[in-house]
């Protein structure tokens, strides 16, 4: 939890969802605050470069053969991708996915 401007909100470590290795150095992570169904939450992640508009238009949709190969038994949420100018290719996060998960699952102590 965080205590952010009078409000708590569920903080998600983005890393430990997907099953990947814990950070050597938090104090290098960065919070990413979104807000989902009338609810907060702080998305610990590894770096904000920019924040972008993307039109649905954009959105190309991954194969399902692919979105199968990278499940996690919960559902990835990465159905959709960029293509972004000087950037490439990019996965995105339906971000539905980690905070109903999070919103689910117990805390860990």
């Amino acid at each position: 939890m965080l205590h952010l401007r009078r409000e708590l909100l569920t903080v998600i470590d983005v890393r430990t969802m997907y099953g990947m290795p814990p950070y050597e150095d938090l104090t290098q992570a960065k919070m990413l605050i979104v807000e989902h169904r009338d609810e907060k939450y702080g998305l610990v992640v590894n770096a904000v470069d920019n924040i972008v508009t993307i039109d649905a238009a954009s959105r190309i949709p991954v194969p399902a053969m692919l979105t199968r190969q990278l499940g996690n038994g919960w559902g990835n949420g990465m159905t959709e991708a960029v293509e972004l100018p000087g950037r490439g290719t990019l996965m995105l996060i339906d971000l539905a996915t980690p905070c109903e998960r999070a919103a689910a699952e117990p805390a860990e102590a």
